[in-house]
């Protein structure tokens, strides 16, 4: 039932309206009410958070099959994780990155249109010195890659760019193509400023290097699959079965790859006149004796201790012990 007002309430009222006091009272109660939130329309959030948290699921899923890629790729430890993702503009992501820098254009058919990922130029430097036989170095010079270096980059990129393929396969088939790499990004026209993007940020340590890797994925390349990222959930299982398989799957890649194993039958120390006068039927004292074990090296690291003999009418050598080194190979 409505409630009727007396006389004296409805005087009171008016009174209260034309001192202002019933307004003040309005405002204060919409302002507690209503829960306001700030929108900017230059920057509309495109995805939802669900949307965002199955993006994160499936680049979860991808930092762990690159790491593992790269690890064997650059023959040293990789580790990948996920430092952010946001969504933002095109524009601001651009003016944020230095120049010059790894602009890497790439496509995933059948998304539409060009997808980024962008290293600083020290991430490129650190790849090829790890390809090459380096180490970690601290430094570099600030400067363009050379042709060769350009293609070991692009080699390289190439592979990182391909773990897309596997973590999107259970929503799409991808295929990844490189179009191009870039080092100037305020000459990049490949997208519009003011067009929408989710940025995903990796923080990639190789060895004590430490660094970024930027993918910048527009929204309308994810139309064909945006009604589906609900839908992807992946537990520990999932993910425990997807890094097994591509354990093996890098197992059975490098199984048949050459190994050096060198056999020291002995050191000593000698001149260089000494050297310069050696002659046929000279004998060089070992520091070995005849009774000790022999020392066996893969890949240049001490991993058994070896006693020479002869099998099949050739010089063999028969494996007593281990190093206690972490590894797996067949005696």
């Amino acid at each position: 039932m409505k409630k009727v007002l007396s006389q004296e309430e409805i005087d009171s009222l008016i009174n209260a309206i034309s001192s202002g006091e019933v307004l003040d009272d309005v405002e204060e109660n919409i302002e507690e009410n209503l829960n306001v939130k700030n929108y900017d329309f230059r920057r509309p959030n495109k995805l939802s958070k669900d949307h965002i948290n199955s993006i994160e699921n499936i680049y979860e899923n991808y930092t762990r099959i690159t790491a593992n890629v790269l690890s064997n790729y650059l023959r040293t430890n990789v580790e990948i994780a996920i430092g952010s993702i946001e969504q933002v503009s095109y524009g601001e992501f651009i003016r944020s990155i230095p120049n010059p820098t790894i602009l890497t254009i790439f496509r995933l058919e059948p998304f539409r249109g060009p997808i980024i990922m962008e290293a600083n130029s020290s991430l490129g430097f650190q790849f090829i010195n790890f390809l090459c036989g380096g180490s970690f170095a601290e430094e570099f010079e600030t400067r363009n890659f050379t042709e060769i270096e350009m293609t070991l980059i692009q080699d390289t990129f190439q592979m990182i760019i391909d773990g897309n393929k596997v973590v999107w396969k259970d929503l799409i088939e991808l295929t990844p193509v490189i179009d191009k790499i870039e080092s100037n990004p305020q000459l990049n026209q490949t997208l519009s400023y003011n067009e929408s993007i989710v940025l995903i940020t990796f923080k990639i340590k190789i060895d004590e290097f430490q660094n970024f890797i930027n993918l910048c994925i527009p929204y309308r390349a994810l139309d064909l699959v945006v009604d589906k990222l609900r839908t992807v959930q992946y537990d520990n299982r999932d993910a425990n079965e997807s890094t097994e398989k591509y354990k093996r799957e890098i197992e059975n890649l490098i199984v048949d790859s050459n190994l050096d194993l060198d056999i020291v039958l002995g050191k000593t120390d000698i001149t260089i006149e000494d050297f310069m006068d050696i002659q046929e039927g000279d004998v060089i004292q070992l520091s070995t004796s005849v009774n000790d074990l022999l020392e066996m090296y893969i890949e240049d690291t001490l991993y058994y201790y070896v006693q020479p003999g002869v099998h099949n009418k050739k010089l063999s050598v028969q494996i007593v012990k281990d190093t206690g080194e972490d590894v797996d190979i067949d005696e």
